[in-house]
C-alpha cells in the first residue's frame, strides 16, 4: 500500500513537471511572433478599378517589412471629347485607355513594450517608397498642314508617367484570433521625381524639313519655361514617322489612405 502511495505520488510529480515544462515553453513561444506573416487585399482601392496587395512579415515584436503591389485594371475613357473641344489648335485626341501598376516597400514600426500584442498588431508608423508607372494609350490627329507637312490623319500615340518617391504613413492594425487582420491606413504623402514620356507611330509629317520644326518648337515649349516646372529636361527624337518626347525633372507627389482585410498565418 506504502509502495503504492508512493508510485502514484511520482506519477503526480511527473505529470505536474510535464505540464509545466509545457507551460513554460508555451509561454517561451509567445515571447516570440507566433504568426508573423501577413497578406492583405486593399478594400479602398477596389471601386478605382485597382487590386492592391501587400505582404508583411514582422521579424521583431516592434518591427516589420512589407512589400505592396497595385495593378490597374485597363479601362477607356471618353474624356478625349471635352479636351478636344478646348483645343484652339485643332488636334484631336481618341478614346483614352488606361493602365498602370505601382510597387509600394516599407518598414513599419510598432511603438510600446508590446508585452501583449505584438508587431503586426497595433499602431505603426511606416517610412516608405513608391515606384509607380501609369500609361494612357490613345491616337492623336493633327491638321493637315502644308507648310510643316503635316498629313492630318490619326497616328497611334503612348504617354507613360513614371516617377519614384519617399514617404510617410500612419497606420492601424489589428489581427483578431481568428486570423484575420483588419490594417487601417490612416493618412501617409509622398514626393520624389517623374517622367513623362510620348511616343508615336504613323504617318506624320511628309516635309523633311518639318520635323526638324516640330523639334525646336518642342524643346523650346519645355526648355524655354513655359512649363510650371522649374528643374524640367526635354529629350525630343522626331523623324517623319516618329515622335519620341520625353520630359525629367516632374515632381510626382501623392497620398496613401485605405483599409486592408488580410490573413496572417
Amino acid at each position: 500500500m506504502k509502495k503504492t502511495f508512493l508510485w502514484s505520488l511520482f506519477a503526480i510529480c511527473l505529470l505536474l513537471t510535464n505540464a509545466f515544462n509545457v507551460n513554460a515553453s508555451t509561454k517561451k513561444s509567445r515571447s516570440e511572433i507566433e504568426r508573423p506573416h501577413n497578406v492583405k487585399l486593399n478594400l479602398f482601392a477596389l471601386p478605382l478599378r485597382n487590386f492592391s496587395f501587400q505582404y508583411e512579415y514582422a521579424f521583431h515584436k516592434n518591427m516589420s517589412t512589407a512589400l505592396g503591389a497595385r495593378f490597374m485594371l485597363p479601362y477607356s475613357s471618353n474624356i478625349s471629347n471635352q479636351l478636344n473641344s478646348n483645343d484652339t489648335y485643332g488636334a484631336k485626341l481618341g478614346k483614352l485607355k488606361f493602365t498602370g501598376y505601382a510597387i509600394t516597400p516599407e518598414f513599419r514600426f510598432y511603438p510600446g513594450k508590446k508585452s501583449e500584442h505584438q508587431a503586426p498588431h497595433g499602431f505603426y508608423l511606416a517610412p516608405y517608397l513608391r515606384y509607380s508607372n501609369f500609361i494612357i494609350n490613345t491616337t492623336v490627329t493633327i491638321p493637315s498642314d502644308p507648310i510643316i507637312g503635316f498629313v492630318g490623319e490619326p497616328v497611334d500615340t503612348k504617354i507613360s508617367y513614371s516617377g519614384i518617391a519617399g514617404g510617410l504613413m500612419f497606420g492601424a492594425q489589428w489581427v483578431f484570433k481568428n486570423r484575420l487582420s483588419l490594417d487601417w491606413w490612416i493618412t501617409g504623402a509622398h514626393y520624389g521625381n517623374a517622367k513623362v514620356k510620348v511616343t508615336t507611330e504613323g504617318d506624320l509629317i511628309t516635309q523633311v524639313g518639318g520635323a526638324t520644326q516640330v523639334k525646336a518648337s518642342l524643346e523650346d515649349l519645355v526648355d524655354g519655361g513655359d512649363l510650371p516646372f522649374k528643374n524640367a529636361k526635354s529629350d525630343v527624337k522626331i523623324d517623319n514617322r516618329t515622335v519620341g518626347g520625353s520630359i525629367t525633372g516632374i515632381p510626382f507627389s501623392g497620398f496613401r489612405c485605405g483599409l486592408c482585410l488580410g490573413y496572417t498565418f
